[in-house]
């Protein structure tokens, strides 16, 4: 199984995302922004991804566990 928060997400992923004082939801990673290039738009990346609620989210990458206020895991990758 995959640790939480890798930060290698692909479009197709499933995954489970637990945010502090949010139910936990299952959902599919869409979109990926930021992934190269030193574009000053995205500093960092940014993935958007569809939940079981049908709510289109986003979630970025966090460089210190001190500031993660969520897990992503990975549950099946295509």
């Amino acid at each position: 199984m995959h640790p939480n928060n890798t930060w290698d997400y692909k479009p197709g992923d499933l995954i489970k995302v637990e945010k502090l004082g949010w139910p936990s939801e299952i959902g599919v990673i869409t979109k990926v922004f930021g992934e190269g290039g030193g574009n000053p738009a995205f500093p960092r990346k940014y993935w958007e991804w569809t939940g079981t609620s049908g709510r289109h989210q986003f979630f970025f990458e966090v460089k210190s566990p001190l500031q993660e206020d969520f897990k992503v895991k990975v549950l099946a990758r295509l």
